[in-house]
């Protein structure tokens, strides 16, 4: 007997006025196949005894894994091979091959099928991720409302933050660890005078799923 993962088969020993023993032991005179193996039953009565068995194997649950969704930077890519006990092979763009190439960002779909079943997994490629942090190169805090305050943008999440404002024979006027505190162009209560200041800014963000600590200098020239 041939069969697929769940199906049920109930195996009934004819015989009148008869006891009956399996192979486990048990006496009923049916018994429910859900499992490989090897069954039998000996069926006795007042005419004599009978032995009779089968063979029952039952298809390995169809599963296939295209893995956990993932990024794809520059000339990267991603070669699948599935090794399953599926007979026929269907993804998204018609390919019927176990083996998949992909070279760019996308929703990748396989359906996977063989007399019993038929499974489907989801795969999805994103863009390349380059964390970078960025602010303006001039900013005026003269208190008009426009660019008053230097402040740091970054194009990613942000797990830990550290900047550094010097002046340029390299005092520090002012740090933060906090990404949205903005500095305003004083120091110690006092307006600091136009010129080029430099910046240091520290970070940690996940890049492409990967946790990463970056550095960036730069430099911002102050006006009123």
């Amino acid at each position: 007997l041939y069969a697929c993962p769940g199906e049920e088969f109930i195996l009934v020993a004819d015989g009148e006025e008869a006891s009956y023993l399996w192979q486990d032991n048990s006496t009923e005179p049916t018994y429910t196949l859900t499992q490989t193996g090897d069954y039998s039953v000996t069926v006795t009565n007042a005419c004599g005894v009978a032995t009779d068995g089968m063979r029952a194997e039952y298809q390995a649950p169809l599963q296939i894994d295209l893995g956990l969704d993932t990024f794809l930077c520059g000339e990267e890519v991603l070669n699948i091979s599935i090794n399953s006990n599926a007979i026929g092979y269907l993804w998204q763009d018609g390919s019927t091959l176990p083996n998949y190439t992909i070279r760019e960002p996308g929703t990748y779909i396989l359906e996977a099928f063989n007399e019993c079943q038929t499974v489907i997994d989801t795969l999805v490629i994103k863009p390349c991720q380059i964390c970078d942090m960025r602010a303006p190169n001039i900013f005026s805090p003269n208190a008009d409302g426009k660019n008053d305050r230097l402040q740091f943008f970054a194009n990613c999440e942000i797990l830990s933050f550290e900047l550094k404002i010097f002046s340029r024979w390299g005092d520090l006027l002012f740090e933060s660890r906090d990404p949205s505190q903005t500095w305003d162009g004083n120091f110690r209560g006092e307006a600091s005078p136009v010129g080029v200041y430099v910046w240091v800014v520290a970070w940690e963000t996940l890049e492409n799923g990967i946790p990463k600590s970056l550095t960036q200098t730069g430099n911002v020239t102050l006006i009123r």
